[in-house]
C-alpha cells in the first residue's frame, strides 16, 4: 500500500520537526517507510531517524524526523509498505 498526502503541513527553513502517523486506524501495518516531499521550489527535505511505537492505547504509531534546507515549505507526506 502506498499513501501520497499533500499538505500535510509546513515547515520552515532550518527546523527539525517530529512527524507521525497512524494507519488502519492504529492495526499493525508492517514495515513502513515515508518521508515528506517539498511543495514549494528552493527546499530540500531530509527525513532521519524513522520509528515504529506501540501507545498505551494499543495503537501502533509511524514516526520520523523532518528537516528543512531552503525557504521552508509546505510538504506532503509519502510512503509505502514493503511487501
Amino acid at each position: 500500500m502506498s499513501y501520497n498526502v499533500d499538505n500535510w503541513g509546513v515547515i520552515e527553513n532550518g527546523a527539525t520537526i517530529p512527524v507521525g502517523f497512524f494507519l488502519n486506524d492504529g492495526a499493525n501495518s508492517g514495515s513502513q517507510w515515508a518521508e515528506g516531499l517539498p511543495q514549494d521550489a528552493g527546499n530540500t527535505l531530509t527525513t532521519t531517524n524513522a520509528r515504529v511505537g506501540f501507545g498505551d492505547d494499543g495503537k501502533f504509531f509511524y514516526a520520523f524526523d523532518l528537516f528543512c534546507q531552503g525557504r521552508g515549505t509546505r510538504y506532503g507526506l509519502h510512503g509505502g509498505g514493503q511487501t
